[in-house]
């Protein structure tokens, strides 16, 4: 990077790679120790809404599917059931069991927990009881 980006400043700038770990993130961003982090969605939209970091840029990823290429700009979650559940609705959810692999996972936890927020209902109080698996294969195979 340092040899890339920033020889283009005038003066030239210096990058020092420092990988952090989950809680060194956020204590090394909230005491000014890092002044650049390349993080996974999920960790940057935490550092964004607590810190009011700012994206510089984003990464798209491409996918080919049957010849064609596809430019995924948007990021999401499933929430799915068995075709015999008696869930069909999201509002199904209260009183059930509910699994995700983790509660810092964007796709695998987050944007599922925001699902039920804009439905009315809380990932924390509506379910029976909310397991957090660490894989989300576990999920999936505890589903079926």
């Amino acid at each position: 990077l340092t040899a890339t980006a920033g020889a283009r400043f005038n003066p030239p700038i210096r990058f020092e790679l420092k990988p952090l770990n989950f809680n060194l993130l956020f204590t090394d961003t909230e005491s000014s120790e890092v002044d650049f982090i390349y993080v996974n969605p999920s960790a940057y939209s935490c550092i964004e809404s607590q810190f009011g970091a700012h994206s510089l840029v984003s990464q798209i990823s491409l996918r080919k599917v049957g010849g064609q290429r596809f430019d995924l700009t948007g990021f999401g979650g499933v929430v799915f059931a068995k075709a015999d559940s008696e869930i069909n609705t999201i509002q199904d959810i209260k009183g059930k069991s509910v699994a995700c692999a983790s509660i810092s996972g964007l796709g695998s936890g987050q944007m599922q927990f925001r699902l039920l927020q804009q439905s009315g209902l809380s990932y924390i109080n509506d379910p029976k009881q909310m397991v957090f698996t660490s894989n989300q294969g576990k999920v999936v195979n505890g589903v079926l």
